[in-house]
């Protein structure tokens, strides 16, 4: 079940549990005409639910904090009154929004919807003047400004959750490019406390899809993948923290993608003119840093075909581009690394969004030999008939059409080989399911362990005398993974892929010369064609005459 997914049946059990313990609360504002949809309709309470961790007395407790905090900023007179006016969720459309747009450079609005189908909502923290709007403008009508957008934001993605049939949520980027310690100051931050942040998170619940935090310095960065773990989980799975190369992002291209990020980038007013702007398609002579990957990205539809050509430049060609220190630099690092780069394509797809995706009930059990041992495969509720025997017992099918494509039985020890190559050669279309059996798991050798981490697994290590069941597929996304002595492994499987791997990477040399390939694509996205220097400390690489077509 996915996090958008309308309420299960269970939770729908939950809602009812919630709605018995607020049943005072919920009376009275039935009573004033204040039950609007998106503070008690099912929808609301799903994100409530889900929010508090499936706890209905969190649940509980967070409601009527945050009725006491609607109360207070009158956020139901602001509905009614948007209401009446018929207002969107527009950053042009809210009360004072002009105004406010001399001290603050928001974009977002109903129709702005990213490649999931999620509203968008785009932040340019370098444009924010925090201090000049406090001193310069009237600061009830800079409350009233975010009472509506707050207000207005929950309201409208409560609707359209209700017209979609899945929640719908904010995409939200906060662009740090050309932002500073200038920007703070302890007023603003007392006002963004009380006032914004107060509504944004006591009056509204489970509305973030994600948020992408890009251009950050590359320092804090690091901070943030140092400090991530002190958060709470469900935070963290929402949080992206990107630097300036958060165009290499293959989660921020599927989200957003380059065409809407253009869009968006155009409209900031402090830019660094070394930011991000879309790279060409075709050039002469192209530097790709040590430690870093140059990256050309197209949309595709259907049909199309990504065709490629390029040179990979000798030592001694990046060597005349250099200063005399940088030629010695050079000629020193280039005989303890060679010059090849890391050549590969991927497709991000973006014609279906996750939720439109057919999806397979599936079910795997293992059972350790502690508990007598066993391996069953479930597909749909109905028992796959498979004779399970000690070892990785393998059951793949169709994920379209549920024929079976492979149902077997591999040795701990000595099966890899055929682990390996069996999986090798199915279709790239299979959801594949796999539970242990008996005894031996712990000599599971590192190819075999590599075969089942190529089907979305994360098994690192070999288990002794225990269960392990996991539900992947050919192009390595996971649905569910488990061990333990009686390992059940359950959920609904995606039927195609999100990404796929279109050229598998391969090093490519000055002694190649002018190298040239394509690929047809069947599904409409992004084609991501990358030229990786990951590998190297200190040497950065060339390419030159390089292209990348659509036709």
């Amino acid at each position: 079940m996915s996090d958008n997914d309308l309420p299960s049946g269970s939770e729908l059990e939950q809602i009812s549990e919630i709605r018995k313990a607020l049943e005072t609360e919920l009376r009275e504002l039935e009573a004033t005409n204040a039950n609007f949809p998106h503070t008690t309709g099912d929808i609301f309470m799903t994100r409530l639910l889900r929010g508090n961790n499936g706890s209905v007395e969190e649940s509980v407790k967070w409601y009527r904090n945050c009725l006491e905090l609607r109360a207070k900023f009158g956020l139901d007179d602001v509905y009614r009154r948007a209401s009446a006016q018929n207002l969107r969720w527009s950053s042009t459309a809210l009360p004072h929004s002009e105004d406010m747009a001399k001290y603050f450079n928001f974009v977002f609005d109903e129709s702005l919807l990213s490649l999931t189908g999620h509203v968008v909502w785009y932040d340019a923290i370098g444009d924010a003047r925090t201090a000049a709007m406090l001193k310069e403008f009237d600061r009830e009508k800079a409350t009233e400004f975010f009472k509506y957008l707050v207000e207005m934001r929950s309201a409208a993605l409560d609707r359209m959750s209700a017209e979609r049939g899945r929640l719908i949520r904010n995409t939200r980027i906060m662009d740090f490019e050309a932002s500073g310690m200038w920007q703070m100051n302890k007023e603003w931050n007392r006002f963004e406390k009380e006032v914004v942040y107060a509504m944004l998170m006591g009056t509204s619940i489970e509305y973030a899809q994600v948020l992408f935090v890009i251009n950050f310095p590359w320092f804090f960065v690091k901070v943030w993948d140092t400090i991530k773990g002190n958060f709470p989980s469900r935070v963290v799975s929402r949080v992206r923290v990107l630097g300036s190369d958060f165009m290499s992002n293959p989660e921020y291209l599927a989200e957003v993608g380059p065409a809407m990020t253009t869009e968006l980038l155009a409209k900031k007013r402090n830019r660094d003119p070394t930011g991000y702007v879309v790279p060409p398609l075709e050039g002469g002579l192209e530097y790709i840093p040590p430690g870093r990957v140059m990256e050309r990205v197209v949309e595709v539809a259907a049909g199309q075909r990504v065709s490629w050509s390029y040179k990979v430049c000798g030592a001694a060609e990046v060597s005349n581009s250099r200063s005399f220190l940088g030629k010695i630099a050079t000629a020193a690092t280039s005989m303890l690394e060679s010059s090849e780069v890391v050549f590969s394509v991927v497709g991000i797809w973006t014609d279906l969004i996750q939720c439109e995706i057919p999806r397979v009930k599936c079910k795997v059990r293992s059972v350790s030999v502690l508990e007598g041992g066993a391996a069953e495969f479930w597909m749909d509720d109905a028992l796959v008939e498979h004779k399970a025997e000690q070892g990785v017992n393998l059951v793949a099918l169709d994920a379209n059409t549920q024929e079976l494509r492979l149902k077997q039985c591999y040795d701990f020890a000595e099966g890899s080989q055929r682990l390996k190559e069996d999986l090798a050669a199915l279709p790239k279309t299979c959801i594949v399911l796999v539970a242990l059996k008996g005894k031996g798991a712990e000599s599971l050798t590192e190819e075999a362990l590599e075969s089942l981490r190529s089907l979305g697994g994360t098994l690192q290590a070999g288990i002794y005398q225990q269960g392990y069941a996991l539900i992947g597929s050919t192009w390595g996304v996971a649905t569910a993974e488990t061990k333990g002595n009686d390992a059940v492994a359950e959920g609904e499987a995606l039927t195609m892929d999100t990404t796929s791997e279109l050229v598998a990477s391969t090093e490519v040399s000055p002694s190649s010369g002018l190298v040239e390939g394509s690929t047809d694509v069947e599904r409409g996205g992004l084609v991501v064609v990358k030229w990786s220097n990951y590998h190297s400390f200190v040497h950065k690489k060339a390419l030159s005459e390089y292209k990348v077509s659509v036709a």
